[in-house]
């Protein structure tokens, strides 16, 4: 038997609450950007479009879906940088092929 009466815990739930809503929200964000990154391979590789236009369409559909999930600017940067990066291979893609 214990030496001791049960005693109910007292712990202040705060910092799980805040654990746990940082991990949905890591979840939203990863899941969003492997989908968005499979839409855009389905778009080139299944439906033949360019890859610029898909990466575009994949941008527009992104920040559609971020703001009706209220994801706020940082998920709009963060669409802004993936299309900021695709323009630059894009132009990297045109000098490579008008030099061979």
């Amino acid at each position: 038997m214990a030496s001791s009466d049960y005693v109910h815990g007292k712990m202040d739930v705060k910092e799980q609450s805040e654990t746990f809503g940082g991990f949905i929200k890591f979840s939203l964000w990863a899941g969003l950007i492997v989908g968005l990154g499979i839409f855009g391979l389905v778009l080139v590789y299944g439906a033949n479009y360019p890859w610029l236009g898909a990466a575009f369409g994949m941008i527009v559909l992104g920040g559609l879906i971020g703001m009706l999930l209220k994801m706020g600017n940082a998920w709009l940067y963060t669409l802004g940088g993936i299309g900021l990066v695709c323009v630059v291979a894009a132009v990297i893609e045109a000098a490579v092929k008008s030099f061979s």
